[in-house]
């Protein structure tokens, strides 16, 4: 018996959402990044900033490694998929360009206290997200 494949995905490394699976390695990149930002902050956290110098190098190396890994995911996504990702960074870049200008208008007035760093990426990370799923939804 012949069976058809009914996926959309000419790709075997495509999921069923449209995003392409992860490798070992690339887990690993995002890991490793994850891990070293987490052990600068507790670095400054616990020994101050003057600390922090000698952990900057394994931060910007493991950044590098990180950005070299999500060029080679979204190398490997279609053309919808690459503009989709596309429209999601740009939507982050605009909402915390626009939470700069405006914050501080805020803050002077009192309505809102000073802004953490943690809070705004968390706001990068919400902004992201909202612009992935604002473009999947338009070009569904």
């Amino acid at each position: 018996m012949i069976v058809a494949d009914t996926s959309l995905s000419s790709s075997p490394r495509a999921s069923g959402l449209g995003c392409a699976r992860m490798q070992r390695g690339e887990i690993v990149a995002v890991g490793a990044f994850v891990v070293t930002c987490a052990a600068a902050a507790a670095v400054r956290k616990l020994y101050g900033v003057e600390a922090l110098r000698w952990c900057l190098p394994a931060v910007v190396l493991s950044g590098v490694l990180y950005l070299r890994t999500i060029s080679r995911i979204v190398s490997r996504l279609d053309e919808l998929q690459q503009r989709i990702w596309l429209e999601a960074v740009g939507f982050g870049a605009l909402g915390i360009f626009l939470t700069g200008i405006i914050y501080p208008m805020f803050e002077k007035s009192g309505v809102l206290g000073p802004l953490q760093p943690l809070g705004m990426s968390a706001l990068l990370v919400v902004f992201v997200i909202a612009g992935y799923l604002q473009a999947r939804w338009r070009f569904r």
